[in-house]
């Protein structure tokens, strides 16, 4: 059954976003940050065929850091891609679709042969290393000693050269970058995430009717089972390339 479940999973997806590859009537420009992340991939997958759903085709328009949130505040993009739900206290221009796309696992990561941190009282006294503009790593180290940095390659550097004791990493993108890079033994990664939370799609406040017919239509699949369907076959079908911007 779980195998007939995830064929037909990823059979719908890929209906749907090999019919959102084409040139849509409307099109709307989304924010997101500029790091290349499975969470970003994720994202683009469910939402390209929701948008298509309700007649639009969607362009990702990549910023650097949290630049993203700031355009999509402003009204100069339609709005986020997706973030967690506290962002609307800090920007309240964004209004959050109510139904979640994805959900992210914050993970420690130590030098080998340092201790495994699996909590986040763990971390205090020590240095942190985490990347900019992601929100929740912002928030779990406030008050904390922290290096920010702007890429994840930096991320690594930093902790493997000793400038800090521990750094934070979504799960999502933890095996398959230290895979890529052979660090795999060079590093410790926590048995258990240090917190998880659910993410949203932001539309822009100006774009009333867009909100509607999202939260319609998102409404109907999680009624359905398809929307949470839809956001398990992303994480592991290669969607067809979206027409993404870096700004």
């Amino acid at each position: 059954m779980k195998y007939i479940r995830s064929f037909i999973a990823s059979l719908t997806l890929c209906l749907l976003l090999l019919t959102s590859c084409v040139t849509w009537a409307e099109d709307i420009n989304i924010a997101t940050f500029s790091l290349d992340t499975l969470q970003v991939d994720n994202a683009i997958a469910v939402m390209t065929p929701i948008y298509k759903r309700i007649g639009y085709g969607m362009s990702v328009i990549r910023f650097p850091g949290k630049r993203s949130l700031v355009e999509a505040n402003s009204g100069t993009t339609g709005g986020e891609l997706v973030r967690i739900a506290s962002i609307e206290d800090s920007y309240p221009n964004l209004v959050r679709i109510p139904y979640a796309i994805g959900s992210v696992r914050v993970m420690a990561m130590t030098q080998r042969g340092q201790p495994a941190i699996n909590e986040r009282s763990s971390m205090v006294g020590k240095r942190v290393g985490i990347l900019r503009g992601v929100e929740i790593f912002d928030i779990l180290t406030k008050s904390m000693k922290r290096e920010v940095v702007n890429s994840i390659s930096s991320l690594l550097e930093i902790l493997l050269n000793g400038r800090v004791d521990v750094i934070l990493f979504s799960e999502s993108d933890i095996t398959r970058y230290l895979t890529d890079n052979n660090l795999t033994e060079r590093v410790t990664v926590g048995e258990q995430a240090i917190l998880e939370m659910p993410l949203y799609h932001f539309v822009h406040k100006s774009s009333s009717d867009i909100t509607k017919k999202l939260s319609r239509e998102m409404k109907m699949m999680k009624e359905s089972g398809e929307l949470e369907l839809l956001v398990e076959s992303a994480h592991s079908y290669k969607h067809c390339t979206s027409n993404v911007v870096s700004n």
